[in-house]
C-alpha cells in the first residue's frame, strides 16, 4: 500500500512577509522529500499584506501559489490554501482549506469579518476552518463550535505550539486534528502534515479527506 504525505501549512518568499524561501525553492524541496501534494498556506491579512505596501491584495496573496504551480511541473500536486488573520483576534490565524480563490474573488476583503462571520460566509463556499497553533503565546482560543478543526501538531522549530495540549483539546471537544510544518525556512520543510492512501490531487479530494478523517498525521519531535 503506498502511503501519500501531503503538508498543509508552508509559506512562499513571494505573498507571506515572514516567508524566507520562494516558491520554486520550497516546490524542490517537497519534491526531494517525497511529499505528494504541497498546500500552499500564505498569509492573508491586513496586518500581513498591508507590509508590502500598495498591492493588489488578492493578486499579491495568489503570487506565490501560481509561482508554486508553475515550478511543481507535474512532479507534486500543489493546491492553494490560506492562513487568514480576521478582526476580531488579530493575532489568531486559521487555515483555509477549499476553493479559496473563489471565494476571494467574491470577497477580497475576507479578513474584515469576525471569527463567527467569517466561518458562516466560509462554510456558504464549501471552506472549511481550523484554528492555527491555538495555544501558542498571544493567541486567543475561540468557541470550538466556530470551527471545523484545529491544527494539533505544529512543527515550527522556532515557537512553542504546545501540540500535547493542542490534541488533547481537539479530543475533548470532538474537533478534527491536522498537522503542518509551517515552513518558512529551509530547515522548517516536510516535518510535518498528514498521510493518506489516496493521492490529494486537488482541493475537492483534500476536503473530502479531512471531512471523513481518511488521515494520519506525521509528527515529529516539537510534542
Amino acid at each position: 500500500m503506498v502511503d501519500f504525505k501531503t503538508e498543509l501549512h508552508c509559506h512562499t518568499g513571494e505573498s507571506s512577509i515572514c516567508g524566507k524561501v520562494m516558491a520554486e525553492d520550497v516546490v524542490k524541496a517537497y519534491i526531494r522529500e517525497g511529499y505528494s501534494t504541497l498546500v500552499i498556506t500564505d498569509h492573508y491579512g491586513h496586518r500581513h499584506i498591508g507590509r508590502f505596501g500598495e498591492v493588489n491584495e488578492p493578486e499579491h496573496f495568489l503570487c506565490g501559489y501560481h509561482a508554486a504551480q508553475k515550478a511543481a511541473e507535474g512532479k507534486i500536486n500543489v493546491i492553494l490554501g490560506m492562513e487568514i488573520s480576521l478582526s476580531d483576534y488579530p493575532a489568531n490565524d486559521y487555515l483555509i482549506f477549499g476553493d479559496v480563490e473563489y471565494a476571494l474573488i467574491n470577497e477580497p476583503k475576507l479578513y474584515r469579518f469576525g471569527l463567527p462571520e467569517f466561518c458562516e460566509f466560509a462554510h456558504s463556499y464549501n471552506l472549511m476552518v481550523f484554528q492555527a497553533h491555538p495555544f501558542r503565546n498571544e493567541i486567543t482560543i475561540v468557541d470550538p463550535s466556530h470551527l471545523d478543526g484545529i491544527e494539533g501538531f505544529n512543527s515550527h522549530p522556532r515557537h512553542d505550539s504546545r501540540n500535547s495540549i493542542a490534541l488533547n483539546w481537539a479530543e475533548m471537544f470532538g474537533k478534527k486534528a491536522i498537522a503542518g510544518s509551517d515552513a518558512h525556512q529551509p530547515q522548517d520543510f516536510a516535518r510535518s502534515g498528514i498521510v493518506t492512501q489516496t493521492e490529494i490531487t486537488d482541493s475537492k479530494v483534500l476536503l473530502s479527506v479531512l471531512k471523513n478523517g481518511s488521515y494520519e498525521l506525521i509528527l515529529t519531535d516539537q510534542l
